[in-house]
This record gives structure tokens, C-alpha cells and sequence, in this order.
């Protein structure tokens, strides 16, 4: 999405970190294309849960997974104690990172 004028006033907007700022009316549009009008004090939209996990570093994203997955679908050893034995020390998980650092595959 690439906004280029304020949608309340008609303004020119300067991109920034987290959406558009308008020079006119100094209203702020957030990345989903909502105008929120100026405020005093520093603004920050509601971060939403896919904007927490756009925000991630892989090793952050691979324990995410890796506590949504079943481990059947991995097929991961689990251990007598029912933790996953390819687990790092952290609770990273050693082959979901390595999926998510490997080059993307064309969907066909």
C-alpha cells in the first residue's frame, strides 16, 4: 500500500516507520490504510498479532512454530520426558530455524 495524501484533508503524507504522517492536519494513516487524527502525545496504533510476529527474529519465529506444531508433523524424538530432543538449550527449535533461513521455493 502506498498512500500519498491524507484521506481527512487532502494533504501531502511523508512515510513513516509504521504508516504515513500528514503535513496538513499532522493525522497519522496506519499501515492498514486507517486515518487516526493528531494527538499530543506520541501515537503508536495497536500493534496486532501478525505486526508481533512480522516484528520476530527467526529464532523468536522458530520457537513460535515450533509450540503451534504437533509434533507428529515433524516427526521430531521426542524424549522420556516429553520434550523434543532437537531442542537448544533456549527452547530453540534447530529444525525450524534451519526451514525458515533456507531460500523461499516458488509456489507452482
Amino acid at each position: 500500500m502506498n498512500i500519498t495524501s491524507c484521506p481527512q484533508c487532502g494533504g501531502r503524507v511523508r512515510s513513516v516507520s509504521i504508516g504515513w504522517k500528514c503535513e496538513g492536519c499532522n493525522g497519522f494513516i496506519d499501515i492498514s490504510g486507517q486515518f487516526h487524527e493528531h494527538k499530543d502525545e506520541s501515537f503508536m496504533p495497536p500493534m496486532t498479532n501478525a505486526d508481533r510476529i512480522r516484528a520476530m527474529s527467526n529464532e523468536k519465529l522458530a520457537i513460535l512454530l515450533c509450540r503451534m506444531m504437533d509434533c507428529s508433523i515433524c516427526k521430531r524424538n521426542i524424549q522420556k520426558d516429553g520434550e523434543c530432543d532437537n531442542y537448544s538449550a533456549d527452547g530453540l527449535s534447530k529444525a525450524v530455524l534451519n526451514w525458515l533461513q533456507r531460500p523461499a521455493e516458488e509456489d507452482t
